[in-house]
């Protein structure tokens, strides 16, 4: 991780420490294809490895006040996942522990895995072009421009119900035609990039 990405994480973390939904939204499509990785690898089970990753996500949005004072949050969250993974596991009986990798994979993609993002966002677009043309710009304008709902309702003039309304449709809809375009491990593997949905 290079210095202004380090530094630019440290200011996501310090608006997660406030509340901020949209940073933690953030955080979670940084880290959970590799948390889901490894995971993966031990628990053998998709929907289980899922699980746990939410259990993981789930505990850092709970202790997000403390984000701020934590020096390396690639560390920490990988001790807070391997632990989660470790305590599942002796709970059945059998914790590896010793093949449990002592940190995160890489942040950097591999040429497979950037192909793979490229072709999810080729995927949203098409996407984005069967939407209705109110809620295809307020998707755009909340996930794409990142205005808040108030700033979109003064935009387009609506209600703060309407714009809200519009946004889970519209969420809605793309979580189901790329669940029907793309096969279920990209689905499942890029899940957060396709539901940063803290609406």
């Amino acid at each position: 991780m290079t210095a202004g990405s380090s530094d630019n994480e440290k200011e996501l973390l310090a608006r997660i420490a406030q509340g901020d939904e949209k940073a933690f939204a953030v955080i979670v499509n940084q880290y959970w294809p590799r948390i889901y990785s490894v995971s993966l690898t031990f628990i053998k089970s998709t929907h289980t490895a899922e699980d746990m990753v939410q259990d993981v996500f789930l505990k850092v949005w709970e202790k997000r006040e403390s984000l701020k004072e934590i020096g390396s949050f690639n560390s920490w969250i990988f001790i807070t996942a391997r632990n989660t993974i470790i305590s599942f596991l002796r709970k059945k009986g059998s914790a590896p522990m010793d093949e449990l990798p002592v940190q995160l994979p890489s942040g950097d993609q591999e040429p497979e895995e950037a192909m793979r993002m490229k072709q999810l966002q080729e995927l949203i677009n098409k996407g984005l072009k069967l939407l209705p043309e109110q809620q295809r710009r307020i998707y755009t304008l909340s996930r794409q421009e990142g205005l808040s709902h108030d700033e979109i309702c003064g935009e387009l003039g609506l209600a703060k119900s309407s714009v809200k309304n519009a946004l889970v449709k519209a969420l809605n809809f793309l979580r189901q035609y790329l669940r029907e375009q793309t096969d279920p491990f990209l689905f499942i593997l890029f899940i957060p990039s396709l539901l940063l949905m803290y609406i």
